[in-house]
């Protein structure tokens, strides 16, 4: 069986996702700036209403993944949190600002989960040396990997993430992420081995707002409070579609 996680990024994404015939939901907040840690009562509600398991994305803020130790110790607290709150698991991963993975801290971060799952997540991507952030990510405890191959999207990457496969031989599961659709998965799989894949299948939706005043923005200057970005469930069901019908 292939195993197909979501992100999301609001609860109409979490309730598609689900419907869509997702195995597992990554749960975030700013997905539009590569995730960050969600608030306590998203987190709360979405294990509330889910049926399949919920990881929860454990990082303080946007931009690289070197930490202070102030931040470092918030993160200590949103695993304290999630383990509180039952998550059945967390993603998270530190690196040093020359590109190794922060072995000491983010080994920490997995012996502050406890019995939680622990994914290291996409700062992987960001990582110098592959192959040797594999084997670090290995010992740190890590359960498993998600990565695009250090590429812009996981198709793209195959060739490192193929490679990462045969070094890991079974170690951790490393599961395919990032510009994952209908159109591409059965080829990554084929061409990498993976048994995980990760995507958000998200699309545009309109806001609810009928009056617009469009002379400003909240955030960038292309921003835009007047959509919103959901989950597409027909997008997840398609390639829960395409992974049932590949053979073992």
């Amino acid at each position: 069986m292939y195993t197909l996680e979501v992100a999301c990024g609001n609860m109409d994404s979490v309730h598609a996702a689900i419907n869509g015939g997702a195995d597992r939901i990554e749960l975030c907040a700013a997905l539009s700036v590569g995730g960050i840690t969600p608030g306590d009562g998203f987190i709360r509600h979405a294990i509330e209403v889910s049926n399949v398991p919920v990881f929860v994305m454990i990082r303080p803020r946007e931009g690289d993944f070197v930490y202070t130790q102030e931040e470092f110790e918030i993160m200590l607290k949103d695993i304290t949190r999630c383990r509180e709150l039952q998550v059945q698991g967390v993603v998270a991963g530190m690196l040093h600002p020359d590109g190794n993975i922060d072995v000491e801290r983010s080994a920490k971060l997995v012996e502050a989960a406890g019995s939680m799952s622990v994914t290291f997540h996409r700062a992987f991507d960001l990582s110098k040396d592959p192959l040797v952030s594999l084997e670090a990510i290995i010992q740190c405890g890590f359960h498993r990997l998600l990565t695009s191959g250090q590429e812009y999207s996981a198709p793209t990457g195959a060739a490192c993430i193929s490679q990462l496969m045969k070094q890991n031989a079974g170690r951790i599961q490393i599961m395919a992420g990032a510009g994952v659709n209908a159109q591409n998965v059965v080829s990554l799989i084929q061409n990498t081995g993976v048994r995980e894949v990760h995507l958000s299948g998200k699309t545009m939706i309109p806001g609810k707002m009928t009056f617009k005043r469009n002379t400003l923005t909240m955030g960038t200057p292309d921003s835009d409070e007047y959509s919103l970005a959901v989950t597409d469930p027909h997008q997840i069901q398609n390639v829960r579609t395409l992974l049932d019908s590949l053979h073992e």
